[in-house]
């Protein structure tokens, strides 16, 4: 911070291999990256010097946001903010430092305005939900809703497509979020306009369709009990299984004493997966319930 904040263009160091910088900061919060190795800038006494730093990246964006402004002064801030982010090409780094390198030829040569491309989707998809964002424009065309694995992906799959612009709205309405695997993923939205300008919005997602919420993570629980497992189990053709095992690593597993809701065949959301006698385990002993993935 202040970098961080939603306001602020944060912007990461490249060297000339369009490589992050060793001394480059990053992660999902950086926007995009710029030049920032032994770069010839001006020093105290009327002398030039080279200098390293995001401090050298920072002003290359600052200047083409500049230009940007100068050739079409009536953009507002989120305006040339998604014209830089979309005008850059692909870095080689396994750290995320934003959209890519900065190509000021790019920036320069758009057609305003752009296509808007917004998701404003929760960090954790689990069962059904409508994704929402915004994929509008006037001279809009068609949008894209897809994910992919990685930092930088290098494949995409495709969740939904359409030819309706949306307007802080649901871009896939009562989408089945076990479409996407377990785990986390970067969901992608591309809208491009009748000019194939294109304009690309991206977040981290992860996808929890499996989960325990109840005996939460250290409950003590009178031995003799019997205790409701709660929590979720939501998939096409999933059924689950629930065992328990003693000691902090479990060597062994058993399901004695739980008795499943539906037998396990139903999806279950937020709710009773099984009942658990605890009778049936040694008393005074540590006993663990997994949370994984159902078969």
């Amino acid at each position: 911070y202040p970098a961080s904040y939603p306001e602020a263009v944060t912007v990461a160091a490249t060297n000339a291999k369009d490589e992050r910088s060793l001394f480059s900061n990053y992660g999902y919060s950086s926007d995009l990256a710029a030049p920032g190795e032994a770069i010839l800038s001006t020093v105290l006494d009327n002398r030039y010097d080279s200098a390293s730093g995001t401090s050298m990246a920072a002003p290359h964006v600052a200047g083409a946001a500049a230009l940007v402004w100068s050739l079409h002064p009536g953009l507002g801030n989120r305006d040339v903010e998604d014209i830089l982010r979309n005008a850059t090409d692909p870095i080689a780094s396994t750290d995320y430092v934003g959209s890519g390198r900065l190509n000021l030829h790019r920036a320069l040569a758009f057609e305003v305005p752009l296509a808007r491309a917004r998701l404003e989707v929760p960090a954790q998809f689990q069962g059904r939900m409508d994704v929402m964002g915004t994929a509008a424009g006037d001279r809009f065309e068609r949008y894209v809703v897809e994910y992919g694995d990685g930092t930088y992906p290098a494949e995409w799959t495709r969740l939904f497509e359409s030819d309706q612009p949306v307007a802080g709205g649901a871009l896939i309405r009562d989408f089945r979020t076990d479409r996407v695997p377990e785990g986390a993923h970067v969901l992608r939205l591309r809208v491009r306009d009748r000019l194939g300008q294109e304009v690309i919005e991206r977040t981290n997602i992860v996808v929890r369709n499996v989960t325990l919420s109840a005996p939460a993570h250290n409950d003590v629980i009178r031995w003799g009990e019997r205790v409701e497992i709660r929590g979720t189990v939501f998939g096409s053709g999933r059924t689950y299984r629930i065992e328990h095992g003693q000691g902090l690593s479990p060597q062994s597993w058993s399901s004695a004493g739980i008795e499943l809701a539906n037998g396990g065949q139903l999806e279950v959301m937020g709710g009773r997966l099984a009942t658990w006698d605890t009778g049936v385990a040694a008393p005074d002993l540590t006993s663990v319930i997994p949370s994984g993935p159902p078969t």
